[in-house]
């Protein structure tokens, strides 16, 4: 009896089946050829998804620097946290990039948070969805680069809850001319436009400091934050970080009455011993509608 051979069809299913298992099939390379998609699959966690996407070679990054996400779904009523979450026991996300490829450095970006009220308070995050910005430098710029990535992360309707996604993507290395605007590409770099610049380098028109002043020994210590908004003052926010781990809580709001300054107090009497600010630097984001920004104040010595 003639032996029977598979079709041409099964047989390039079979072949494929067993491309999959050489290297190179996950996203390392192998020869000349690599195996690079536009996004990760989505991880399920509590009440949250999360991936990551690929940006557009020399797009919001530079020109040798490659641009990614860290793209984060949220159920409706849920929220993620600032690198700062403020005062009700919010968690802080946590970027392990250990098992990454052809990386010289990572630098996380955060587009400009802002207030979200819960049955846990007021802390300072986001809602529905994000996407913080990854700027990528290859260690070999021709070669590409394989991101794997452990993000620990927490979650909040009303208690928070620390949650975990691994994740992993190839991005295809830089090529001269070549910006490839996927729509993963248009949420990196529409996220990215909203991650405040530093107030030397922003653009005319983006909110800053007119006065600051701080008091630490008196009756009542507070810290006082003239700022202008010169694009009006719709979600205008202001919040300050300290090092050394000492928290400051988020200002009351004050309208100054000409539509584009707002003053902001914070009561640092709530709170660690307001001394302990001496000499520290101060990093602060002013954020609104119509734009973001931030800066650096050093309180003073005495």
């Amino acid at each position: 009896m003639p032996m029977k051979f598979p079709t041409i069809s099964a047989f390039a299913i079979f072949l494929f089946a067993a491309l999959l298992t050489l290297p190179g099939a996950n996203g390392e390379a192998w020869g000349q050829s690599v195996l690079t998609t536009n996004s990760s699959p989505w991880t399920k966690a509590y009440h949250t998804r999360v991936r990551l996407i690929a940006g557009a070679p020399g797009g919001p990054a530079s020109v040798d620097k490659l641009s990614a996400g860290i793209h984060i779904k949220l159920d409706q009523g849920w929220k993620t946290y600032w690198r700062t979450p403020g005062g009700v026991g919010g968690v802080p996300p946590y970027f392990d990039w250990t098992g990454s490829k052809n990386v010289k450095s990572v630098r996380v970006e955060f587009p400009a948070p802002s207030r979200v009220s819960g049955e846990d308070g007021v802390s300072v995050g986001y809602k529905d969805e994000v996407v913080l910005p990854v700027i990528v430098e290859p260690k070999v710029a021709a070669s590409p680069v394989s991101l794997a990535l452990r993000l620990d992360y927490g979650v909040c309707r009303e208690i928070c809850v620390p949650v975990q996604g691994k994740l992993g993507l190839v991005l295809a290395p830089l090529q001269a001319g070549s910006v490839q605007m996927t729509r993963e590409a248009q949420l990196v770099e529409l996220f990215s436009k909203r991650v405040p610049q530093d107030v030397t380098k922003a653009l005319t028109g983006q909110p800053t400091a007119k006065k600051i002043e701080i008091d630490l020994v008196g009756s009542h210590p507070e810290l006082v934050v003239k700022g202008e908004f010169p694009a009006g003052l719709d979600g205008a926010d202001l919040f300050v970080e300290a090092p050394d781990g000492l928290y400051i809580g988020l200002p009351e709001r004050m309208p100054l009455g000409d539509g584009r300054t707002m003053r902001f107090r914070i009561d640092l009497a709530k709170g660690e011993d307001p001394k302990l600010l001496r000499g520290k630097l101060l990093a602060l984001t002013f954020v609104s509608a119509n734009g973001q920004s931030e800066m650096r104040w050093k309180v003073p010595d005495k």
